[in-house]
C-alpha cells in the first residue's frame, strides 16, 4: 500500500457552548460555498442525550475560518417510531432542478441485542437556506432481501455518461462478542436515470473489507481532469483516510494510498469521514476528528493531482 504525506489539517469548526442541538458534539457533515462566497458546514449535531440532527454552520473564509452563524436545526428527528426518531445526521446535499435534495443517515435505538439500526433517508427544500422538509416519512432505502441489515452514510453524483452513482455504506452484519456486539460494513454503489431511484437490484460492492478491517465507510469521489478517484475511511482499530483509482471506464480498483495527515490535539486517535470542496482552483479535504467529529472537524489543501495511484 502506497501512502501520500499531507500537511498539518487546520482546525475548522468544534461544538459551540449553549447550542443545544451540538452540546453533546459534532459528526459527518457537508461543506458547500454559499452564494457569497461563505464556507458552509451542514453538520449532524448530537444534543446531551446522544440524540442527532442537521444544522449549519457558516464561516468566513480564512486561515482559520472564523465562525460567524450557527442555525437552528434544519432537519430534526423524525416521528416517534419511524426509522430516524432518534436522530437524521450524516448529510450529503445534491442540487438538482431548481432544488436542495440531501440524503441523510436516519437511526433508531433498538433493545436487545442490536443497539441500533441505520437506513437512507431524503429531504428537500427549495432555494439555498431555510429548514428541509422530508421527501418521504419512510426509509428512501428500505432493507432488501440483498440488503437486509441497515444503510449508512452516501455519496451521490452525476457521472459523464448522465447517470446519477451513489456510492452507499452496506452493513454486511452484526457479529457477537464476549459482552458485545459490532458491526461491519461495506461500499456498494447503485445507478439511477433521474437521481432519486437507484437500481438496487443490480448494485454492487464498489469498495471491500480487506484483511483486519470492520469498516469502511463515507465514500467522497473527487473528479480532477478527466481522472476520478474515490476517498473513504477504513478502521481497523481507528478510523483512517484513503483514496483509490477509478477507470476510465467506471471500475473501481483495490490499489490504495493512505492519506497520512499529522496529527494534532483533535486528530490523533481519529482521521475519519471525509468530504472534498472545491474553491478558487483548490481542492480541500475536510475530515472529522476523534470522537467521529466530537473534537472538532478540520481541512488540508490537496495536491492538484489525483492521489490514487
Amino acid at each position: 500500500m502506497l501512502s501520500l504525506d499531507l500537511p498539518k489539517a487546520t482546525l475548522v469548526a468544534q461544538p459551540v457552548p449553549g447550542v443545544p442541538w451540538m452540546a453533546g458534539g459534532l459528526g459527518a457533515f457537508f461543506p458547500r460555498l454559499t452564494s457569497d462566497g461563505h464556507l458552509e458546514l451542514l453538520v449532524s449535531g448530537r444534543d446531551a442525550g446522544g440524540e442527532s440532527r442537521i444544522g449549519a454552520m457558516t464561516f468566513e473564509w480564512g486561515d482559520p475560518p472564523r465562525l460567524l452563524h450557527v442555525s437552528e436545526p434544519l432537519l430534526d428527528r423524525g416521528a416517534l417510531g419511524a426509522f430516524d426518531m432518534n436522530g437524521a445526521g450524516y448529510p450529503w446535499l445534491v442540487q438538482h432542478e431548481g432544488a436542495q435534495r440531501m440524503f441523510y443517515v436516519g437511526w433508531m435505538r433498538l433493545g436487545g441485542g442490536v443497539p441500533f439500526r441505520n437506513q437512507l433517508g431524503l429531504a428537500e427544500r427549495l432555494g439555498h437556506n431555510g429548514p428541509f422538509r422530508r421527501m418521504s416519512q419512510a426509509s428512501w432505502f428500505p432493507a432488501t432481501d440483498r440488503e437486509p441489515i441497515g444503510t449508512g452514510s452516501c455519496a451521490v453524483d452525476r457521472l459523464p455518461s448522465g447517470l446519477w452513482r451513489m456510492l452507499y455504506v452496506n452493513f454486511v452484519g452484526w457479529e457477537r462478542q464476549s459482552d458485545s456486539v459490532s458491526h461491519r460494513y461495506n461500499v456498494r454503489q447503485a445507478f439511477s436515470d433521474d437521481g432519486l431511484t437507484f437500481d438496487r437490484e443490480t448494485s454492487s460492492v464498489a469498495i471491500e473489507l480487506e484483511g483486519d478491517e470492520v469498516a469502511i465507510g463515507t465514500p467522497a469521489p473527487r473528479w480532477v481532469g478527466g481522472g476520478q478517484e474515490i476517498l473513504f475511511t477504513a478502521r481497523v482499530r481507528d478510523y483512517r483516510l484513503y483514496s483509490v483509482p477509478v477507470t476510465d471506464d467506471g471500475e473501481i480498483l483495490r490499489s490504495r494510498t493512505r492519506l497520512d495527515i499529522p496529527a494534532g490535539s483533535w486528530d490523533g486517535e481519529m482521521q475519519g469521514y471525509p468530504k472534498l470542496l472545491h474553491r478558487a482552483g483548490q481542492d480541500w479535504l475536510f475530515y472529522c476528528g476523534d470522537g467521529y467529529g466530537r473534537a472538532g472537524i478540520g481541512m488540508v489543501p490537496l495536491p492538484a493531482r489525483l492521489l490514487a495511484k
